[in-house]
C-alpha cells in the first residue's frame, strides 16, 4: 500500500511539473509566434490556410523530443478522450445531479437539544473563548459578495480561493467544473471550507441563473472591451466576482452573461497573475468598497442561527460533555470576542521560551 501511494504521488508530481515547464515554453513560443504572424501576414490568411499551417507544424513536432510524443498521444486519443481528466485526485464524476451544495451542517452531527428544565448560561458565566471567536466571525459574515470559479485547470487554486473567501468573511463560494465535481485540497484550504457553503455546479449558465435570481450582479475578470481596473469598480451589492481558467480565462458563455468586466492591472513584464492571487486582490478591494459604501450587509438572523448551530457543533467535536455545554449557549450566544492581532506560531514559541508575557489585546 505504501509503495502504491508513492507511485500515485509521483504520477501527479510529474504531470504538474511537466505542465509548468510547458507553460513556460508556451509563453516564449507565443512571443515568437506574434512576430512571425506580423512578418508573414498570417492575419490575412484564410481560415483553411491557418488550419493547414497549424496541422503542418503539429506534424513536424512529431520529430521534436517530448513534444512529438505528446502530440502523438493526443492524436491517438481524440478530443473527447483527451479532455477527460486522468488524475482522480481532484475531480469526482458527475452523476445525474448538476448542482451540489456542501454546507457546514452537513459535516457534523447536530448538537443535542438541552434537557427539559435546563437553563441557558447566566450573565456571569464565562463563555468558552472559541465560541466568542465564532460569534465575532458570524457578526462579520456577509452575503453581499461572493465568488464564482469556472473550470479552473488546477483545483488547488480553488482551495486557495476558498481559504481567502472565508478569511474575508464571505458566506459562500461557487465552483463550476463541467468535467467533474472538484475535490478540495485540505493542505491548501486548511479546513476553511467547514465554515461556509460551497456550491458545486456542472453548468455555468445554471450557476449564474441561480445567483441572478437572488439579486446578484455578475462581474467577470476579463481583459475584453470595456474592462475596468478592479480598483475602479463601483459595486452595488450583492455582487459576484467570476474568474475563469488559468489557461483560457472565462468562457465565451460566461463573458456573455457578465454585467461588467474588470481586471487587475500589472506593471511588470509578467502580464497575468495566478488566478488565486487575482481573486484575493479583487475580493479584498471590492469587499472594502462595499463596506465603505455601507453595502456590506450582514447575514439575516435566520442564516446566522443556522451557521451558529453548525459551527458550535464543529467546535465541540465528538466530546459529549462539550457538546452539551455548547448546546446551552445556543439559547444565549456570548458576546463576540474583540478583534486581535494574529501572532505567528514562531513568535509565540519565542515568547514562551524567553518567558515574555503576551501584550494586552493579543
Amino acid at each position: 500500500m505504501g509503495e502504491r501511494r508513492v507511485r500515485k504521488r509521483s504520477w501527479g508530481g510529474w504531470v504538474d511539473a511537466m505542465e509548468e515547464a510547458l507553460r513556460v515554453l508556451g509563453s516564449s513560443v507565443a512571443a515568437v509566434e506574434a512576430v512571425l504572424d506580423e512578418d508573414h501576414g498570417r492575419g490575412r490568411w484564410s481560415g483553411p490556410e491557418r488550419e493547414d499551417a497549424d496541422l503542418e507544424v503539429a506534424r513536424r513536432l512529431l520529430d521534436v523530443p517530448v513534444l512529438g510524443r505528446l502530440v502523438a498521444a493526443a492524436a491517438r486519443a481524440g478530443r473527447d478522450e483527451i479532455e477527460r481528466p486522468r488524475d482522480p485526485r481532484w475531480l469526482a464524476p458527475w452523476g445525474e445531479e448538476t448542482h451540489v451544495v456542501r454546507r457546514p451542517e452537513d459535516r457534523v452531527e447536530s448538537l443535542p437539544e438541552p434537557p427539559p428544565g435546563a437553563s441557558p448560561p447566566g450573565p456571569g458565566e464565562e463563555a468558552p473563548a472559541r465560541l466568542r471567536v465564532a460569534e465575532r466571525a458570524l457578526a462579520a459574515r456577509t452575503g453581499a459578495l461572493t465568488v464564482l470559479l469556472e473550470d479552473l485547470v488546477n483545483p488547488l487554486n480553488v482551495s486557495a480561493v476558498i481559504r481567502t473567501a472565508e478569511a474575508l468573511g464571505l458566506a459562500e463560494v461557487h465552483v463550476v467544473h463541467r468535467q467533474g465535481r472538484v475535490r478540495l485540497a485540505r493542505r491548501i484550504h486548511n479546513l476553511a471550507d467547514r465554515w461556509l457553503d460551497v456550491h458545486l455546479w456542472r453548468d455555468v449558465e445554471d450557476a449564474v441563473a441561480h445567483l441572478r435570481e437572488r439579486g446578484f450582479r455578475v462581474l467577470v475578470a476579463d481583459f475584453g472591451p470595456g474592462s475596468v481596473p478592479v480598483g475602479d469598480l463601483v459595486p452595488g451589492g450583492p455582487v459576484v466576482l467570476a474568474f475563469g481558467s488559468e489557461q483560457e480565462g472565462v468562457s465565451p458563455r460566461l463573458a456573455a452573461l457578465a454585467d461588467g468586466l474588470f481586471h487587475v492591472p500589472t506593471r511588470g513584464m509578467t502580464a497575468y497573475l495566478n488566478v488565486s492571487v487575482t481573486a484575493a486582490i479583487s475580493l479584498h478591494l471590492v469587499d472594502a468598497r462595499l463596506a465603505a459604501a455601507g453595502l456590506r450587509a450582514p447575514l439575516p438572523e435566520a442564516e446566522i442561527a443556522r451557521l451558529r448551530r453548525a459551527w458550535y457543533a464543529i467546535l465541540a467535536g465528538d466530546r459529549p460533555r462539550r457538546r452539551e455545554e455548547y448546546a446551552r449557549w445556543l439559547a444565549a450566544p456570548p458576546p463576540p470576542a474583540p478583534l486581535q492581532r494574529h501572532v505567528p506560531s514562531r513568535e509565540k514559541a519565542a515568547r514562551h521560551r524567553d518567558g515574555v508575557p503576551s501584550p494586552p489585546g493579543e
